[in-house]
């Protein structure tokens, strides 16, 4: 059963800005997404939200994030973007395809990463969109000169988007987005449970505020797929501080809650050996996923997202209705032309082990 249909609203639409009228005058958005995303029921009590489905052209979770982060850079007069990734990152892609059709350059500085079976297609969107690509230097005096030497070479000025698009501004996409789901959602009661796979902790950080202020029960069961440097407890607890009283200072009508992140639980167990690394658990859970409900996921995010919630499944006595949160593009990738020179040498910044 399809429920994202029951809100026909225009585009641009706020559920966030609905509630808080302040906020659009202080926080603004470019409007890039295809929203309200679906949610639909997968069986009895699990359900799940397509953010996959963000944009025709190229979805995710990011998207929800750009808004305000390009919104930002647009009001500020920037001339481009800068972003960084690793080699086949969903973030700088997307922030590469969004950042064109609001008429902003984008560079995009590349990581070494583990080879994965999307790597390729990525650099083939890149060289399709013809991405300014750049690798990041292995030392902090050559990482020091790149950015100068970009930030130089704009006429204006230059906006840096951070990691994954986590920041407290990017991540009130999702404090956005836990309005939206209050919306479509018609069970007795919230969600028990919302199950997201945790980066750069910007989508759980974010929903985690949100659904702070809405008042649910509901817990954000934040599954880590990066190192613990970037997902841990402190850094959660931070960022969904910083998130409340940037949305405070934008408007006072909401109140500063620094105690949101109680409500995340961060899940470390089903991350593997290092980013991208796929597990024999989220092999499965991509499989699962595929011929239990026709549900195309994968290895590095919300296959270890889904493999905890299967888990969890078999081990956890609850009637409840549960949510997972799908973040990664669900759009085919279409012309994939063949690498050229430039972008093929960025192959070689991934290892096989």
């Amino acid at each position: 059963m399809m429920q994202g249909a029951v809100l026909n609203q225009p585009m641009g639409y706020s559920y966030l800005e609905a509630k808080y009228e302040g906020l659009s005058r202080r926080l603004p958005r470019l409007p890039l997404g295809d929203f309200p995303t679906p949610i639909s029921k997968l069986d009895e009590r699990l359900w799940i939200k397509r953010d996959d489905f963000t944009h025709i052209v190229y979805g995710g979770n990011k998207l929800r994030k750009l808004e305000y982060l390009l919104g930002d850079a647009n009001v500020r007069g920037c001339d481009g973007v800068v972003t960084f990734g690793g080699v086949g990152s969903n973030h700088a892609l997307a922030t590469a395809l969004h950042s064109r059709n609001v008429d902003l350059d984008c560079t995009c500085v590349l990581m070494r990463q583990r080879m994965t079976d999307f790597v390729e297609t990525t650099l083939q969107r890149h060289q399709r969109n013809a991405t300014a690509l750049v690798a990041w230097p292995d030392n902090r005096a050559g990482r020091v000169a790149q950015m100068r030497g970009l930030r130089d070479a704009m006429p204006q000025s230059l906006a840096v988007l951070p990691l994954g698009g986590t920041s407290p501004l990017g991540s009130i996409g999702y404090v956005n987005a836990a309005f939206e789901l209050a919306a479509q959602w018609r069970e007795a009661t919230p969600p028990e449970r919302i199950y997201v796979a945790a980066g750069t902790m910007g989508t759980a950080a974010g929903l985690a505020v949100g659904l702070d202020l809405l008042g649910w029960p509901t817990r954000v069961i934040a599954v880590r797929v990066t190192a613990k440097s970037q997902v841990n407890r402190r850094a959660m607890d931070k960022l969904c501080a910083k998130i409340s009283r940037r949305l405070h200072q934008a408007d006072g009508t909401i109140a500063y809650r620094p105690t949101a992140a109680q409500r995340v639980d961060i899940r470390d167990s089903f991350f593997g050996d290092d980013y991208a690394h796929a597990t024999a658990e989220s092999i499965a859970a991509v499989a699962h996923a595929k011929q239990a409900w026709s549900l195309p996921l994968e290895t590095t995010y919300t296959g270890k997202a889904m493999a905890c919630l299967l888990d969890d499944l078999r081990t956890t006595q609850s009637q409840s209705p549960w949510l997972f949160w799908h973040t990664y593009n669900g759009r085919p990738a279409g012309y994939r032309p063949a690498l050229n020179d430039d972008y093929s040498a960025f192959l070689s910044l991934c290892s096989s082990d």
